[in-house]
């Protein structure tokens, strides 16, 4: 994470107070305490961006999972058993070639 950064969003918290002043002429005390909520915050943000990539992984691979391995039974469907157990793709390729 770059200081740049941490800087950026310190000055945007220390900014939105009502009485704020200005950034350049505030104590090391001051900026040392809005530099540490965004360091946080930055750090929150990142590990958010991790979650929701992960959870979309997880989404994609549970998705792909239930679309190439389980499909519905082809003999149930002939027998009016709409609902009955789902086999794997090999086992429905080899009930098409017979």
């Amino acid at each position: 994470m770059k200081l740049q950064h941490i800087e950026a969003v310190a000055r945007a918290f220390y900014e939105s107070q009502d009485d704020a002043g200005r950034w350049d002429f505030e104590p090391e005390l001051i900026k040392a305490r809005f530099l540490a909520y965004a360091e946080e915050a930055l750090v929150m943000l990142q590990e958010y961006d991790r979650m929701v990539q992960l959870a979309g992984l997880e989404h994609d691979l549970v998705r792909s999972d239930i679309a190439t391995s389980c499909r519905v039974n082809p003999r149930a469907k002939q027998h009016g058993r709409e609902g009955a157990k789902t086999e794997s793709a090999a086992e429905v390729d080899e009930h098409q070639l017979n």
